[in-house]
């Protein structure tokens, strides 16, 4: 993925471009011939690692970073022989320089010219040269014809640049000639087969090696493609059983072409990409034009050439990986001798006995004062071999010191590379991937510096406190660098004796953060401490308690902040207690929704309620106090008990029918500037690259303002103008709620798919999710940037199948069993929905930890298949690591819901949330999604006038009796009142229970005169002029059929208990009718 940013790919690195692939170089010999002419001179070997066990810096020169199938010696790289020989060589010759190992491929550019030793003073030759064969084989490729008749010599050059992986040089004198041919007067008419990688009669080949053959003039391309190569294992041929292919060269450092006097055979997994093995002793035959078919271009052709060679008997390792924790870095811990996160890494070995001996190499950036790549060697003699074979820290290359701890590197990358040695005999290298699901090698990651923990963040953070107005205990805050794990334990709640820690979650010794930036903000995830409820305080006081809370913070080593940090943590915003009745108080806290600050002198006014041709009696008010505290009294028995709370600068908030002690309230300011946000998405593979700019982009961001669509779109995408590649989609700017941490997700697919080609890996092609985003300022812009990793397709190298669009499976949106049912929503008059697909708004979306809204995670569509009553077929789609991800903190199926949304024209709205987890049998009748009724306006009629003061709006009950026994839900009823500047007053309200007796269609809720006479302080309610109503509810999940009594609710959302922040997140139906307008005019006299 990338594809989610803080969280699951927290632990990913950057990518690794294919190092070695082969690399081209052109270059012009300058020099003039000296020095020894003898090629045996530079032929000789040299030793000065030892192999016994040597640790401390290889290499005089900075060294190189190697991937699999690569070889490092014990001795000096020496070169081991040149091709061609002796006389009568073809005038298109190349030349081949074999290494005794690997080498760094740009060390070894113009490190060979060509000399014309017949011309005055010795005519260099241009020359363009690729390094491949395990990058043992240098090939130089003459710019021009050699001349007839010529004696060519191949010079070294004139400074020793030359380096193997370690950093060592190469062995040889400066000015040297290591090699000399003499150029055929006539062209032999007999093309001729130069040298092959591995070499003939090879014995030790590694079992994944390409196969090389390098031949003395251009062959034609199409004899390779029948019986003309032939490669056999044991006899017969391997399979897969690839055709060669040309090398590509880049003449005189223009655009690559391929040179067919090289050819390169690899046989590799087709999902991954991996070379597959040949097997360990295999004896394999390269069979070349056995009935003539290999030609030159010229028609020329190859004699039956026969290459034999065999494989060792063992191998490098078959895998490394680091068993300590974390299993991706390298932390002070796992440094330290001793501690119980000593490092250990783990091999699968291949072949290897006891006498053999395992050798370690470590490649990071050196301590010295320029910032080179360094390497280092430890060696480990195998007694008894255990698979998997466990290293230990003393017996790797990574410490410098122990008192102090030093490493052998600077923090950073650090590569792990791991060889086996029998004798005289070396394998090649296995290179440790610390994610091997993400393509190129991912290196460990060195950190020796423990984070420092800068704050928590605002608002409710700050110091060594903490409020939230969520539920559970979600720190969010910031440190030096990015976060892998928090660990918050709760201490004497809800007993005394009690400890509740977010380790809980998973049983591990760390809990893995919900998500954390490169630059340190992060979120915790929760401790399940749910609904903090009101006590009294034995001292005469009554609140909700402040929860002692401690953490410590760890980075991607998980290193931990130096000091344990313990604070107080406060719930905002609940509606709990104890039941009340007749003259009890009604404790009320007032807190700004934003800033979770204390709302001092907001005017809280309390009445009773009977019927809509009674006033409010028994009218009371009072003043928050400097904590936003105040209490008022329960109303007289078989009274309605309404609470109203006004603030200047708030939007107004009212409770209609209070049945608790304890009400929390989250006033809403007024006339807050909205932010922005912008950015522009990219992609890295070539195939999301390929396919991005033309695909369709949707962003979702948790800050959506209510009631925007939860996704927007993105700009025409640029691209390279040649190429078409590195495509950057700006989007924005796009309003998003200020002062509020948030989550991006993006996707990438065909959203326009019809009904009959849909598919979800169609539908879906790439995604990302990024948590946490920052929060705006009001008025401020935030830039918020991510890109596509790869496609979620089986073709891209790296992807899982547990990766792959999952699909919610088809299914029906009905409104047959509610047809007869009155309900404000037009079926016949839907606008079409712009989310992704279809007149039906679909998306899957779930809640993530420390948000306080929902995040759409998937797409989905919708195909009208209506038949007499309207009837849509569903379909939703999410990526599949979305699993493991969200595994580390709660149940993606449990936490997720299908969102499926009606809106007609007027702005009438019904949305249904079905459970991930009860898919494919949604909440609804006959395992249908059923859309939720829409109730509309009664009281006060469209177009009348309401004298500014206490008034009822009557409506639709929607959730009454009838209708509970097909949803299966009840929930809060909402009444929003807005006036002509923006400020709005909702109003909420208990369902009915809907026992016998109960009116069965109608609901009235009680507006309170807040400019009444004689109150504690002085109320404007809403402006004088036009008002809109609207009206809705938002329904939770009941665990068992409705049957007169109040549903079945767990805990935290049970009548007179529950947090508002819950309410849009646990609904599983909600509604909004049309506005219906009225006039709010002046009382008369």
């Amino acid at each position: 993925m990338g594809r989610v940013r803080g969280g699951l790919s927290v632990l990913r690195q950057g990518l690794r471009p294919s190092f070695w692939a082969p690399v081209v170089a052109v270059g012009l010999g300058l020099g003039l011939l000296a020095g020894c002419d003898d090629p045996a001179c530079v032929f000789g070997s040299g030793t000065c690692q030892g192999g016994t066990g040597t640790t401390g810096q290889l290499g005089v020169g900075a060294a190189t970073t190697p991937e699999d199938g690569l070889w490092v010696s014990d001795n000096v790289p020496v070169v081991e022989a040149i091709f061609p020989t002796g006389g009568g060589i073809h005038p298109d010759t190349p030349v081949v320089v074999r290494f005794s190992e690997s080498m760094n491929p740009s060390s070894v550019q113009g490190a060979f010219r060509l000399i014309d030793a017949n011309a005055i003073g010795g005519l260099p030759l241009a020359t363009t040269s690729v390094l491949i064969g395990a990058g043992r084989l240098l090939v130089l490729f003459p710019a021009v014809s050699l001349p007839a008749n010529s004696d060519i010599q191949v010079v070294f050059q004139d400074s020793n640049e030359a380096r193997d992986l370690t950093g060592q040089p190469l062995q040889a004198a400066l000015e040297s000639v290591v090699g000399s041919f003499t150029v055929a007067e006539t062209e032999p008419a007999v093309p001729r087969l130069l040298t092959t990688w591995p070499p003939a009669g090879e014995q030790n080949a590694s079992a994944t090696t390409d196969i090389v053959a390098v031949f003395d003039r251009r062959m034609k391309p199409t004899s390779f493609l029948s019986t003309g190569w032939q490669v056999e294992v044991g006899g017969s041929p391997p399979v897969p059983d690839p055709t060669p292919n040309a090398v590509n060269i880049s003449p005189l450092g223009g655009l690559p072409i391929t040179d067919t006097r090289a050819w390169t055979y690899r046989r590799s997994d087709a999902a991954t990409g991996l070379p597959l093995s040949y097997l360990n002793g295999s004896q394999i035959s390269l069979l070349l034009s056995p009935s003539g078919e290999v030609q030159s271009i010229d028609d020329e052709v190859l004699p039956e050439t026969v290459v034999n060679f065999r494989t060792a008997t063992f191998g490098a390792p078959l895998s490394a990986s680091i068993a300590s924790a974390p299993s991706d870095a390298i932390g002070i811990a796992n440094l330290t001798a001793g501690d119980a996160r000593a490092l250990e890494l783990s091999l699968l070995l291949d072949g290897a006995a006891p006498g053999d001996r395992v050798s370690v190499f470590a490649f990071g950036t050196g301590l010295g004062d320029e910032p080179v790549t360094v390497a280092t060697q430890s060696d480990i003699d195998i007694a008894t071999v255990s698979n998997p074979f466990t290293i230990g820290l003393g017996q790797t290359p990574l410490i410098e010191s122990t008192s102090p701890l030093q490493a052998s590197f600077l923090d950073g990358d650090v590569d792990l590379a791991f060889r086996v040695t029998r004798g005289s005999v070396v394998s090649p290298l296995r290179i440790l991937d610390v994610d091997p699901d993400t393509p190129g090698v991912q290196s460990a990651f060195l950190d020796t510096v423990r984070p420092t923990f800068t704050d928590l963040t605002l608002p409710g953070g700050g110091g060594d406190l903490f409020s939230s107005s969520l539920i559970d205990l979600v720190l969010t805050g910031s440190a030096s660098e990015e976060v892998r794990a928090v660990n918050v334990t709760v201490s004497g709640y809800p007993n005394p004796e009690d400890v509740i820690s977010n380790m809980d979650l998973t049983g591990a010794e760390f809990a893995p953060v919900v998500g954390s930036t490169s630059g340190g903000l992060f979120i915790a995830a929760p401790v399940k401490i749910g609904i903090v409820d009101p006590v009294a305080d034995g001292k005469g006081g009554y609140g909700v308690p402040s929860v002692q809370y401690s953490f410590r913070v760890y980075d991607r080593a998980l290193n931990a902040n130096p000091n344990l940090i313990s604070g107080l943590y406060r719930q905002f915003g609940a509606v709990a207690g104890a039941p009340v009745v007749q003259g009890d108080p009604i404790h009320v806290e007032v807190i700004d929704a934003d800033t979770l600050l204390p709302v001092p002198g907001a005017l809280v006014v309390a009445g009773g309620y009977v019927d809509a041709a009674t006033p409010a009696s028994d009218l009371e008010s009072s003043l928050t106090d400097s904590t936003g505290h105040t209490t008022v009294t329960t109303k007289t028995t078989g009274q309605e008990t309404v609470v109203t709370v006004e603030a200047a600068g708030y939007h107004l908030t009212s409770f209609h029918g209070v049945t608790t002690d304890w009400l929390g309230i989250l006033l809403e300011p007024s006339g807050t500037a909205p932010a922005l946000v912008t950015g522009a998405v990219t992609a890295v593979s070539q195939s999301a690259q390929s396919f991005l700019p033309n695909a369709d982009l949707r962003i979702a961001d948790s800050r959506r303002p209510d009631g925007n669509l939860p996704t927007y779109g993105a700009q025409p995408c640029t691209a390279d103008p040649f190429t078409g590649l590195n495509p950057n989609c700006a989007f924005g700017p796009e309003a998003i709620r200020p002062r509020h941490l948030g989550a991006q997700a993006l996707f990438v697919g065909s959203f326009g798919l019809s009904s009959a080609s849909f598919s979800a890996s169609e539908f879906l092609k790439g995604f990302q999710l990024q948590v946490p985003v920052p929060a705006a300022q009001p008025g401020g812009v935030g830039v918020s940037s991510g890109e596509i990793e790869k496609l979620l397709s089986t073709t891209e190298t790296g992807i899982q199948p547990f990766e792959l669009p999952t699909s919610l499976g088809t299914l029906t949106l009905s409104t047959a069993e509610i047809i007869t049912f009155p309900t404000a929503l037009d079926y016949d008059d839907l606008v079409e929905n712009s989310v992704f697909s279809g007149a039906v708004g679909v998306f899957v979306e779930t809640r993530l930890p420390g948000l306080d809204r929902a995040l759409p995670i998937g797409p989905g569509a919708s195909f009208d298949i209506s038949v007499g009553t309207p009837t849509y077929r569903i379909e939703g789609v999410y990526a599949g690591e979305l699993v493991p991800y969200t595994a580390q903190f709660g149940d993606l199926l449990e936490s997720s819901h299908l969102s499926v949304t009606m809106e007609d024209s007027s702005g009438n709205r019904a949305v249904a949330r079905s459970r991930l987890s009860q898919l494919p049998n949604p909440s609804g009748f006959m395992n249908v999604i059923v859309p939720p009724i829409v109730p509309e306006v009664f009281l006060p009629t469209a177009g009348s006038d309401v004298p500014l003061g206490e008034f009822v709006v009557r409506f639709r009950d929607s959730l009454s009796f009838a209708y509970k026994s097909v949803y299966y839900a009840d929930g809060p009823q909402r009444v929003r009142l807005t006036d002509v500047n923006g400020r709005h007053h909702t109003i909420y309200r208990y369902d009915d229970s809907d026992s016998a007796g109960d009116n069965p269609t109608e609901l009235d809720v009680l507006v309170l005169d807040t400019t009444a006479p004689g109150l504690a302080g002085t109320g404007t309610g809403l402006a004088l002029g036009s008002i809109s109503i609207e009206v809705g509810y938002s329904a939770w999940e009941s665990a068992t059929p409705i049957s007169g009594a109040p549903p079945a609710q767990d805990d935290a959302f049970a009548r007179g208990r529950f947090l508002w922040s819950e309410v849009p997140l646990q609904a599983i139906l909600s509604t909004r009718s049309a506005p219906r307008v009225v006039g709010l005019v002046a009382p008369g006299p």
